[in-house]
């Protein structure tokens, strides 16, 4: 099955590369230099700043947040969250049950945040300011340069969700001014879900240091994990597979050149949208990502039904929206270990669905 899905994605080949050999134990010297050197190499692609630290957790994008905000904020902090879609009301979500106070800015469906939505804040107003830089549920790039340079400007550590982000558009911490950078193992990076990664600036490792958090979860503790570190090792059993499988990734792709993996998802994403034209498909949002294009369908049929034709007559698998648009929306992913090719073939399975040849003389049966 070919997915155009956006978590987990296409694997790449080198996700297979560990598949029959036999694992390393992980307390050697070893495999210490293994991940320190994941570490040197991984903070120079997001372009860290200089004093960085990188912590690679055994968990999803969603644990490795969790245990991000619980290092850095408690009781005492107030934070500010912008929301646009589900994964920014997950962070949300994430304060509430560790009783942080927050306050929210809701961003209108289909838009990014702009200056307009920023509020008057002061310095001492907010310990942080958190964003979820590319909301997969709705497709929206925001402005993650505008909302950085805001929380350094009121003092405040910017928490920065690039999970679909970070390899398909430019990140970088520096220029973004991005204290807590948050990626995963099985987006852009095309390896196998099982570990997600925490960049942190020096003001975000002092604020850990220092800060007034509160109780620390156990197995996220993240300042057990950066002491750990130092010496290339983790408080627990790492995900041993996926980190060898990183090496090789980070590997090819220093071989590439990061902006030419950029581009290569820039280039099918470009590719896609440009096969959707005569489609009776429309994209949700001006402020689009390379990682994925956000559709509506603007016919009767419905997005269910299109999820199943693909599955059952192309082998190919798009990404559903939940909630009340699961009928009506969906996504298709540029990540991953896709190729033009692949575009043609769900090109050719849309078109298919509704009812449309090269000539558009023809209807095609599309019954699931």
């Amino acid at each position: 099955m070919k997915l155009f899905t956006v978590g987990p994605t296409e694997p790449h080949p080198v996700a297979f590369a560990t598949s029959a050999e036999r694992l390393p134990y992980f307390r050697t010297g070893e495999f210490s230099d293994l991940v320190l050197g994941l570490e040197r190499d991984y903070l120079s692609l997001m372009r860290a700043p200089q004093g960085s630290r990188a912590v690679f957790l055994t968990c999803s994008g969603t644990g490795a947040m969790e245990s991000s905000i619980a290092a850095l904020f408690g009781p005492t902090d107030r934070v500010l969250v912008f929301v646009s879609g589900a994964f920014g009301q997950r962070i949300v979500e994430i304060c509430q049950s560790r009783a942080i106070p927050h306050d929210v800015i809701h961003i209108p469906a289909g838009r990014s945040v702009s200056a307009a939505d920023l509020p008057a804040a002061k310095a001492g107003d907010y310990a942080g300011v958190l964003l979820t830089s590319h909301e997969t549920s709705t497709g929206v790039l925001h402005d993650t340069k505008l909302v950085g340079a805001f929380a350094h400007s009121i003092g405040a550590v910017m928490v920065s969700d690039g999970i679909s982000t970070f390899l398909a558009d430019p990140y970088p911490m520096d220029e973004f001014e991005i204290d807590v950078a948050i990626t995963s193992s099985h987006k852009a990076l095309g390896l196998h879900p099982g570990m997600a990664f925490v960049c942190l600036s020096p003001l975000a490792l002092a604020k850990v240091a220092t800060g007034s958090a509160g109780p620390q979860p156990y197995y996220l503790d993240l300042r057990r994990h950066l002491t750990d570190g130092l010496r290339g090792q983790s408080p627990w059993t790492p995900a041993i597979a996926a980190l060898l499988q990183m090496r090789l990734q980070l590997d090819r792709i220093a071989a590439a050149g990061l902006y030419g993996e950029i581009a290569r998802s820039q280039g099918l994403a470009r590719h896609l949208r440009a096969g959707l034209e005569g489609l009776p498909l429309e994209i949700t949002t001006m402020d689009l990502s390379n990682c994925l294009t956000p559709l509506r369908m603007a016919g009767p049929q419905s997005a269910g039904d299109l999820y199943a034709y693909l599955m059952q007559h192309h082998d190919i698998a798009i990404q559903p929206t939940g909630g009340p648009h699961a009928q009506t929306h969906f996504r298709i992913g540029h990540i991953g270990n896709l190729t033009l090719q692949d575009n043609d073939e769900l090109i050719a399975g849309l078109r298919a669905f509704f009812g449309m040849t090269d000539s558009n003389s023809e209807r095609v049966d599309a019954s699931v």
